[in-house]
C-alpha cells in the first residue's frame, strides 16, 4: 500500500501560529486536507498524519470527515522520543518524524509538509514513480526556484544538483528571498539562479530505508540527547544516502508553489485557494464521491 506522510509537527516560529490548523478554504478547510483530497484523486489509499501532542487532537478533530473515504492515520512525534512520556519540548526533527512511522509504514511513501502546497500532479508523478521505480531507487520532486518565494520574507530551500536528473547534492539555503530583480540567500554572496531545482520536502522513499533510519537515529541520539535545540533532519540523512551511492531520481514539478512561512503569508495563500476554486481546480467543498 502507498502511503501519503504528512509532516504537521513543526512549531512555525515564523508563522507564530498554529499553521497545521489555519483556515484557507470556504469552509475554513486548511493546506493538508487539500493535499489529502488531491492524494486520494491521485490514487494513494493511506494517509498517516505525523504530529505532536499539542496538535493530534485538534488534527483528529478537524480530519475526523475523513475517515469514511480515507485510511487515516496519526502518530504522535514526541511518543517516539526516547526519554518519552518525558520528552523534549521541541520535535526532534523531520528524519525522526519519519522514523516514527517505522512501524505502520511498510511499503513506497510519499513525503509532504503540512504547510506547503504541491499540485495534484506532485501526488500523480509520485504514484508513476513508485509503479516503475528500480529496487533500491528513490525519488524527490524538486520545483524551480523562482517559483517557490514568498514577498513576504526569507524561506528555506534545498538547492539541489541534478546529473542527468539524478540527484547528486542538496544543501541547505536560509533567508531566500528576492531582492529587487535577483534572488538571495544567506549562504550565497553572489545571486542565485531562478532555475535552480529546490527541494519542498517532497520525497519518494521505500520502508526498506528504515534500517538505515535506525543507525543515523541511534547515532544522532547518542551524540545530542542532552541537547534541546538540535534536530535529527531528513536533508542529513538523504546526504548520507548519496555518499553512498543511493540514487534519487529527480521529477520535475512544473508547478508554482504557495504555502505558510509567515504571518503575513496567510491572505496570499487563501486567495490561491479562492483562484483554483473559481477555476475548477480544488472543489468547494472536500467531498470523494
Amino acid at each position: 500500500m502507498t502511503t501519503l506522510l504528512i509532516l504537521a509537527g513543526g512549531l512555525g516560529s515564523r508563522y507564530k501560529g498554529d499553521k497545521q490548523l489555519a483556515g484557507l478554504g470556504p469552509n475554513n478547510e486548511c493546506l493538508l486536507e487539500y493535499s489529502i483530497y488531491e492524494a486520494v484523486q491521485a490514487g494513494f489509499k493511506q494517509v498517516i498524519v505525523l504530529s505532536t501532542t499539542q496538535y493530534i487532537s485538534l488534527l483528529k478533530a478537524k480530519l475526523a470527515y475523513l475517515k469514511k473515504d480515507v485510511d487515516l492515520i496519526f502518530i504522535n512525534q514526541f511518543e517516539h522520543d526516547p526519554e518519552y512520556p518525558n520528552h523534549r519540548k521541541v520535535p526532534l526533527g523531520t528524519a525522526h518524524a519519519i522514523w516514527s512511522c517505522r512501524n505502520v509504514v511498510k511499503d513506497d511513501f510519499m513525503v509532504v509538509n503540512a504547510d506547503d502546497y504541491y499540485g495534484l500532479d506532485a501526488f500523480k508523478n509520485a504514484l508513476n514513480f513508485f509503479k516503475n521505480r528500480n529496487l533500491g531507487e528513490y525519488g524527490l520532486i524538486s520545483y524551480t526556484l523562482y517559483k517557490t518565494l514568498t514577498k513576504n520574507g526569507g524561506v528555506s530551500r534545498g538547492i539541489c544538483e541534478l546529473q542527468n536528473n539524478i540527484l547528486v547534492d542538496i544543501e541547505e539555503h536560509t533567508q531566500v528571498k528576492r531582492i529587487n530583480s535577483e534572488i538571495y540567500s544567506k549562504e550565497s554572496k553572489p545571486p542565485l539562479d531562478p532555475l535552480l531545482q529546490v527541494s519542498m520536502n517532497c520525497w519518494l522513499l521505500n520502508a526498506d530505508l528504515f534500517s538505515r533510519l535506525d543507525d543515523f537515529f541511534a547515532l544522532f541520539y547518542q551524540n545530542h540527547s542532552s541537547d534541546e535545540q538540535t534536530e535529527c533532519q531528513l536533508p542529513g540523512f538523504i546526504q548520507l544516502l548519496l555518499s553512498q551511492g543511493i540514487v534519487f531520481k529527480v521529477i520535475k514539478s512544473q508547478a508554482r508553489w504557495f504555502g505558510l512561512t509567515h504571518i503575513e503569508d496567510f491572505h496570499w495563500c487563501k486567495k490561491e485557494i479562492t483562484r483554483k476554486i473559481q477555476s475548477s481546480l480544488l472543489p468547494e467543498k472536500i467531498n470523494f464521491l
